[in-house]
């Protein structure tokens, strides 16, 4: 049944797949593709507090698994938890240190605890990687534009800043 639910998830009939995810879940909650699907599917839905519980569960079944940790900081940081967000994707690059995704969601979690060094350090990086997919370009030149428009990353309060901020605006619209 839970192979069941993923098809349905993948082909983007959702409450069908909730109904045999649901199903699963009810046989043997302690199963870990099921939490981790389930999870992905309520995100998708817009269920965030279920989602969380349903990687909190997929993360205790397996901690070892860096895409559950890397989600897990999405959700903390949309409720401004930066703190949580830092350990879950401190912990997701420890395993997989090449996670190009958590390393951009650390830069927002990083920008989030006001540590725009260390941010702007970890995107900057990231923008010089020649193997990215566009989207994930698209996102590494946003929040670059949008970190150095909101913060003195620096401290110097030097305006030039904002001739950074526009640079990257450019870069993203050409992306």
């Amino acid at each position: 049944v839970v192979t069941l639910g993923a098809i349905y998830y993948r082909k983007d009939m959702d409450k069908l797949s909730e109904m045999a995810l649901s199903t699963a879940e009810k046989w043997n909650p302690d199963n870990f593709r099921l939490q981790r699907i389930f999870g992905f599917l309520e995100y998708k839905m817009g269920n965030e507090k279920s989602a969380s519980e349903h990687f909190l569960k997929a993360k205790k079944l397996n901690p070892e698994l860096p895409e559950v940790r890397n989600i897990l900081a999405v959700l903390a940081m949309k409720i401004e938890d930066f703190d949580t967000a830092k350990k879950e994707l401190d912990f997701a690059l420890k395993i997989y240190p090449d996670f190009k995704e958590a390393k951009l969601n650390l830069a927002i979690a990083y920008k989030g605890l006001e540590q725009f060094k260390k941010s702007r350090d970890i995107l900057v990086n990231l923008e010089k990687d020649k193997d990215l997919y566009p989207k994930l370009k698209s996102a590494i030149l946003y929040n670059l534009a949008i970190l150095y428009l909101d913060a003195d990353v620096d401290g110097d309060k030097d305006p030039k800043r904002y001739d950074s901020a526009i640079e990257y605006v450019k870069k993203y619209k050409k992306s």
